[in-house]
């Protein structure tokens, strides 16, 4: 655990001017004074008692102090300064964040992820939602209430309860300080119009009154009694707003602008795409606000977006037109389903399938719309759940999982049909999990789709994996090593025979590791084979081993097969049991080269893992070669990173000093159109590298443990995974929170 350091400097302020000592305990003062007389050594106790066991600081406060006393100490701490009338607020809450981050408690990052992503409620968040109008001020407040009962997070609470789904609160979280789904200032424009005279005090009171009788927007109101013409409306709610207002009655809509979004979002979201001009597309909507809205067609097209404003019932009228018209590709005239069946490649007879079930042609579009939506956001896989709400999709970018969008209950079955049409999947089956694939063709390039189903007590879960093989024909100088941790792996892979190792979680990119390792070997002049459960990609000039168990096509049973194949090299996906250990082991001493992976945490680990296959340690010895242990760190986005200086308790936690970090120059993620408002975009490796040198097997003969292997290894001059990463760090390429995050057991 990191320990607090024991002396401090005195900080600067925002001022230029040095905080003392008093001042910052006067900041603990303020805090614990709203704390009904406690003093400030309370909080210090607390603080001691986390170093020493681990706590969090809430949990402990939680545990030790009366529930009145804490909920007034973290009400302080958290609450906007608007919460609490006549406080000054601001200064005193940096003060305590100050006090906690110089006493080693926790980062300015873990400060703020605390108040978003953890379980304390950020008032901010909660401001979002209620303007947003995704919950009421009264249903925030019962589940604060809640919330201070139970300790569960606010969030979790509002999505048990079926208030909000989660797509909400991560938009809500992403866009929030943007103000998400910010509607149209409705006050701001009337108070220009009466500015501009073009309607009376009087007259805005009547259209208050008469759209709360019609539920109709104050603008359409407007219009509708004749107070003001569309074009002086449209005029004045475009100066409002900073952006462009086009009349779609009298605008030519392009059909093949039209077609790019799906009818059901495009009612959903109260938009329509209406002109593509190179690679920018002109999108008409009601609330130009809708960052999210924005966003998801940005992803969808690939392309940049200009938003500019139409009424509400002039983009629904818009929508109507174009839903009676036929779509346009190019000079073409074809119909919504006869664009998906050029785009998507089924088995035999999924169109005659999927034509006997189209009565709903968006549906089949809107299919299309989510996997083209899911390549251009560099997507590897589309999740397909059934909620109670709906039917929720996500997309896995750069390891993280994110709402894209919530398709309604009505939808779900369908859109679930249309895709286990395409996989070959009996639709009629719910109740057992299946699994299929599919081809997509997205701007002129094919992606497989391996499609798998899961049932839920909710209905069925489809999962789609998108398997590009330019992410995964990678050479080894593209993966991440290090010079010497290259020179190592290139080394082992030249040798004639011997076993190489790959470690890591699942998901840490080991398959594409072991690819690049197979892209050194000369395929002409030598017998290459892989045996993979499973085979995800084809591998042009290797031989590839499908794993069956149902018909007892084992690793092990497919491994000494393919030694009576005259093999030069074997690739085994993973080593499971003792069985397909021992195999491998002799197979690498007789004269093969096999590469395989292991699920260990670290290199040395991958010793420890054969003695426990009872691999004895002469054949561990003479066969190993070298373990290549790696995780995948996020990089940071070069668009909208920033330089920040990182707080000592967040250096010490990679090992670095305020003395041996000067001259780095740290980013921090930020979030922007490119990077999916994440802040990161791609991926690399980073690596430790274990070889199997004299000193090692002497020490794997004599059964050293794993400790003094580590020792041994370390003291030769071994990069670990996290010193890989500050390398990574050191270079701009990431973070010191993504390295972290990979990192730590």
């Amino acid at each position: 655990m990191i320990q607090k350091r024991t002396t401090r400097k005195k900080r600067s302020r925002a001022g230029g001017a040095e905080r003392p000592k008093e001042e910052e305990a006067k900041g603990l003062e303020e805090v614990l004074s709203h704390a009904q007389g406690e003093t400030r050594q309370q909080l210090r106790q607390a603080i001691k008692k986390k170093e020493r066991t681990g706590q969090k600081l809430v949990d402990i406060l939680r545990q030790d102090v009366d529930r009145d006393v804490f909920k007034r100490i973290w009400k302080f701490l958290h609450n906007p300064a608007e919460d609490r009338a006549g406080e000054k607020t601001s200064e005193e809450s940096k003060m305590v964040k100050d006090v906690l981050v110089e006493e080693g408690v926790l980062s300015s990052e873990e400060w703020d992820d605390a108040k978003v992503g953890g379980k304390e409620y950020d008032p901010e968040l909660g401001r979002v939602l209620v303007e947003s109008g995704y919950i009421s001020q009264e249903q925030l407040t019962d589940a604060l209430a809640q919330h201070e009962r139970s300790g569960q997070s606010v969030w979790r609470i509002l999505v048990n309860r079926g208030l909000v789904a989660p797509k909400q609160i991560a938009d809500a979280r992403k866009y929030g300080v943007k103000k998400l789904h910010a509607s149209l200032d409705e006050t701001a424009v009337t108070k220009l119009l009466l500015r501009t005279r073009l309607v009376t005090e009087k007259q805005c009171k009547m259209a208050l009154a008469k759209r709360k009788s019609t539920g109709r927007g104050i603008f359409q109101t407007l219009i509708d009694s004749g107070v003001v013409t569309k074009k002086q409306l449209g005029a004045a709610v475009s100066k409002q707003l900073g952006i462009p207002y086009v009349d779609l009655q009298r605008k030519r809509i392009a059909p093949e602008a039209a077609d790019m979004l799906p009818q059901h979002l495009a009612e959903q979201h109260r938009m329509i795409p209406i002109s593509v001009s190179g690679n920018r597309v002109k999108l008409a909507m009601a609330n130009p606000n809708d960052l999210a809205a924005r966003e998801l067609f940005r992803m969808m097209v690939n392309m940049e977006v200009e938003p500019v404003l139409a009424f509400e019932q002039d983009v629904l009228d818009a929508l109507k037109r174009r839903s009676a018209a036929p779509s346009t590709v190019g000079h073409k005239t074809m119909s919504g389903l006869e664009r998906l069946k050029a785009k998507l490649h089924g088995p035999p007879g999924a169109d005659e399938r999927m034509i006997s079930m189209a009565e709903n042609v968006g549906v089949v579009s809107l299919v299309t719309s989510i996997v083209e939506g899911a390549v251009n956001s560099r997507a590897t896989d589309v999740h397909l759940e059934a909620q109670a709400y709906g039917l929720r999709v996500r997309y896995r970018i750069d390891g993280m999982l994110y709402d894209i969008m919530n398709l309604p209950q009505q939808l779900q079955s369908e859109v679930l049909s249309r895709v286990k049409v395409l996989a070959d999947m009996d639709i009629t089956e719910r109740r057992h999990s299946q699994d299929g694939h599919f081809a997509i063709d997205v701007q002129e390039k094919k992606y497989d789709l391996r499609v798998s189903t899961l049932p839920t007590i909710m209905g069925e879960k489809i999962v789609l994996r998108l398997l590009n093989p330019e992410d995964v024909f990678m050479g080894m100088r593209e993966l991440g090593l290090e010079s010497d941790q290259l020179q190592t792996m290139e080394a082992a892979v030249a040798q004639p025979y011997g076993m190489i190792l790959v470690t890591g979680p699942i998901g840490s990119g080991k398959t594409t590791t072991l690819y690049a390792a197979l892209s050194e070997i000369d395929i002409f002049t030598q017998n290459v084979v892989t045996i993979e459960d499973p085979v995800e990609y084809q591998l042009p000039g290797i031989n590839q081993v499908q794993i069956d168990p149902r018909v007892d096509r084992t690793f092990a049973n497919m491994l000494r097969s393919v030694v009576r194949q005259d093999a030069n090299v074997m690739m085994v996906g993973e080593i499971r049991d003792e069985d397909t250990a021992h195999v491998a082991v002799r197979a690498a001493m007789t004269g093969h080269l096999v590469f395989s992976t292991l699920h260990t945490n670290d290199a040395v680990s991958a010793v420890d893992t054969l003695r426990h296959l009872k691999i004895p340690p002469y054949l561990i010895t003479n066969s190993l070669m070298a373990v290549a242990a790696q995780r995948l760190v996020r990089k940071v986005c070069p668009a909208c990173r920033k330089k920040h200086r990182p707080e000592k308790v967040l250096l010490a936690a990679v090992g670095l000093t305020p003395q041996s970090a000067r001259g780095i120059t740290f980013y921090k993620a930020v979030g922007c159109e490119a990077c999916f408002q994440s802040g990161y975009k791609g991926r690399t490796g980073i690596f430790e590298v274990f070889r199997m040198d004299e000193e090692n097997r002497n020490l794997i003969l004599n059964d050293a443990s794993h400790d003094q292997i580590l020792e041994a290894v370390r003291s030769n001059g071994m990069v670990s995974l996290m010193e890989c990463g500050v390398k990574k760090v050191r270079a701009g390429i990431t973070t010191l929170q993504e390295v972290l995050r990979v990192t730590r057991l």
